[in-house]
């Protein structure tokens, strides 16, 4: 599928301490994420408070926002293992015929 395709070919495993803020809300986004375990908490400045787990991801709003803000802070509740796709993947993928998937992601997005 297209996201197995995106991760086996252009993923970076990443390792995030508990407490660590990964990126904070009006930081420049370069990367999303997908938790491979572990909980983080995103937050925003307009009072939204979550959080995510294994199996989620996050991240992506930015690499969707022409002016590629992030939207939130993410903040790890616990030690986090995730895989990182940077923009430069994500576009490539994108501008291969997943437009399926961008217009999935951004409904999540402007849902959450």
């Amino acid at each position: 599928s297209g996201f197995n395709d995106l991760l086996s070919e252009n993923m970076k495993n990443r390792y995030f301490a508990k407490n660590h803020t990964i990126y904070s809300e009006g930081d420049i986004g370069n990367h999303m994420y997908f938790i491979n375990s572990g909980t983080i908490q995103l937050t925003t400045a307009d009072g939204t408070n979550t959080t995510r787990h294994q199996g989620d991801f996050f991240g992506e709003g930015a690499l969707l926002n022409p002016k590629k803000i992030r939207s939130a802070t993410i903040t790890c509740l616990t030690p986090v293992h995730a895989i990182q796709i940077s923009r430069e993947y994500f576009d490539k993928y994108m501008a291969s015929g997943g437009s399926g998937l961008k217009l999935s992601l951004k409904e999540k997005d402007r849902v959450r």
